[in-house]
């Protein structure tokens, strides 16, 4: 379960482009390794583990904690002049926004 309050983020994947066997085991063993683990368990701090997984016939979804700032924030954050730690995030996030402004 999320902590009290806690953000969740919802990882949402379409059985339908899981057209290999590659992609099936990938899928699977990102769950198997994810599901049920204590953060502490994990060899990386920004990994996540899943709190739960959900399965329709077109659809999987997964929740996990939310984790840092999505890219909404991050963008509103880099509006903002705020301060972002993470260079390499920097680098792609505002490559994006860069492409998304133009193709606007």
């Amino acid at each position: 379960m999320a902590p009290e309050g806690g953000c969740l983020q919802l990882k949402v994947i379409n059985k339908r482009k899981l057209l290999t066997t590659k992609s099936i085991l990938r899928a699977a063993a990102e769950i198997h390794l994810l599901h049920g683990q204590a953060p502490d368990d994990l060899h990386r701090r920004n990994i996540l583990p899943i709190l739960e997984v959900v399965h329709s016939q077109t659809c999987m979804s997964y929740t996990m904690e939310q984790f840092g700032t999505n890219l909404l924030q991050f963008s509103r954050n880099v509006n903002e002049g705020t301060r972002v730690h993470d260079t390499n995030t920097m680098k792609v996030a505002t490559a994006i926004l860069d492409a998304l402004q133009h193709i606007h």
